[in-house]
């Protein structure tokens, strides 16, 4: 909720765009901007599920912090995707530790 809000303001205080994007993997504030009709907005993660879906009929996403789970898949459900998304796994770790070097899987 915090970035969908803060996502918004920064695009929409800005001088309006032709298009933007939002390079965040949980598009916070995606929905909520296009639903304003200002200018046209995708966001990676909403493009990424639909790439995925016209490669294979079920796909899967790994992200990086446990805590964008429920927006991601709150997002897949949004956009119609979900019925596809076979899982939303994360690393333990986190994105500060994401570039640690790994020694054991992580992922099961």
């Amino acid at each position: 909720m915090i970035a969908a809000k803060a996502t918004c303001a920064a695009i929409t205080e800005a001088l309006v765009p032709d298009a933007a994007t939002i390079a965040c993997l949980s598009d916070p504030g995606l929905l909520r901007i296009r639903q304003g009709g200002i200018f046209p907005v995708v966001g990676i993660a909403a493009v990424a599920m639909s790439r995925a879906v016209e490669l294979g009929p079920r796909y899967s996403i790994l992200t990086v912090a446990p805590t964008t789970v429920p927006g991601i898949r709150a997002l897949a459900e949004a956009c119609g995707m979900a019925k596809h998304l076979t899982g939303v796994h994360a690393l333990p770790t986190g994105v500060s530790r994401a570039n640690t070097p790994v020694t054991k899987p992580l992922v099961t």
